[in-house]
């Protein structure tokens, strides 16, 4: 549903890019491929291991169980 939104409202949407870098003061996003997009809405569904939650919370976090079942 918001991903049928976002298009229609005219936003590109990539799927299976690897992120290497967020700057959100810049609003840029890189990936892997040298890419460098700007947005402005970031949304970082890249995982716990990803590099976007390092830039929220400002250091390398490991999420905590809290009873909520995921699945792949």
């Amino acid at each position: 549903m918001l991903y049928n939104a976002a298009v229609k409202a005219g936003a590109v949407v990539r799927a299976n890019s690897t992120v290497t870098a967020v700057d959100p003061a810049a609003r840029t996003v890189t990936l892997a491929n040298g890419d460098v997009v700007t947005g402005d809405v970031i949304i970082g569904a890249d995982g716990p291991q990803g590099v976007c939650r390092e830039v929220v919370v400002g250091h390398p976090a490991v999420g905590k169980p809290m009873g909520t079942t995921l699945y792949k």
